[in-house]
């Protein structure tokens, strides 16, 4: 067959496209197909994990320009994600994104909200942010990083509402909680 090759594992012919290019062989295609190389990869990943991670280790510490440089692109190019990881990180810290919710389908969701308010910037013209309806750190509740806690909000909304006012509020709820005369005489 002309402009294919057999790949020498899945022992399919396929065309050219689906190979790697390599300067190791006489027609300068790796001699697995992209899919069986893929699938080869991520098991030897899988085994491997600690080796691969020391190795890249050891390269961020060797070339901390070039890793910058490609930490700098995904971001760019990953914008909805980049939110995401550093909205995990955050309430991470604060113990409000529990680890069932780091599983599917959850986790899609929360990532939709982002991906939305990416959108409605580009799209609006206008800054959007993901916010949390029953705020996570508050003098009177403590609410979660779960996709039904979770809205989209323009910046300016968010900041006016800050995270002092929540849906069912009670009126003692109010303002912040050390403004308050009952506040004080419980400390």
């Amino acid at each position: 067959m002309d402009g294919c090759k057999a790949c020498s594992k899945c022992l399919q012919f396929k065309s050219f496209d689906e190979f790697y290019a390599t300067k190791d062989t006489r027609d300068k295609f790796t001699n697995h197909c992209r899919a069986c190389m893929r699938a080869r990869n991520a098991e030897w990943n899988k085994t491997n994990r600690d080796r691969k991670n020391e190795r890249n280790r050891k390269f961020r510490k060797l070339n901390p320009s070039s890793h910058r440089e490609s930490v700098r692109q995904w971001k760019e190019k990953n914008p909805s994600l980049d939110s995401l990881h550093k909205a995990a990180r955050r309430f991470g810290r604060l113990k409000a994104c529990p680890d069932w919710v780091k599983t599917e389908p959850l986790a899609s969701q929360i990532l939709s909200h982002y991906q939305h308010a990416q959108w409605l910037t580009e799209t609006m013209g206008e800054s959007f942010q993901v916010d949390h309806i029953i705020p996570l750190k508050s003098d009177f509740v403590c609410g979660l990083h779960v996709p039904w806690n979770l809205i989209v909000l323009t910046a300016e909304d968010n900041r006016a509402k800050s995270n002092s006012w929540w849906p069912g509020q009670l009126d003692c709820q109010n303002g912040r909680g050390q403004s308050h005369d009952w506040w004080k005489e419980l400390q």
